[in-house]
């Protein structure tokens, strides 16, 4: 998709993979920072509620299980792994777990 992070119908990052190494990049860089502050990481979400509710009236990302697999697969996931961080890759409704289990997995 191509909507706005805030208060779209369908908020997510834009379909460029420069955007999804920009980000990726980001993510990486945010835990090297703390790290320089002596906090330590072991894992983190890939994205915070997935699969929250459009029109949130805060910036969210919306992912499908597809989606959310080929970000981490091709721009989260390496970076992650050279930092030591596992990822989780689904924090939200446990209705849906095994579907993006099967997904993601």
């Amino acid at each position: 998709g191509n909507h706005s992070m805030d208060g779209s119908t369908a908020p997510c990052l834009k379909s460029d993979p420069k955007i999804h190494e920009a980000w990726a990049e980001y993510l990486r860089k945010w835990v090297t920072a703390y790290r320089s502050h002596g906090i330590e990481m072991w894992g983190l979400t890939a994205q915070n509620e997935p699969g929250a509710p459009n029109y949130t009236p805060w910036e969210a990302c919306t992912f499908s299980a597809a989606d959310q697999r080929d970000f981490i697969r091709d721009y989260l996931g390496p970076r992650m792994e050279e930092e030591g961080v596992q990822l989780m890759g689904f924090d939200d409704q446990k209705n849906l777990l095994r579907e993006w289990a099967d997904t993601i997995l």
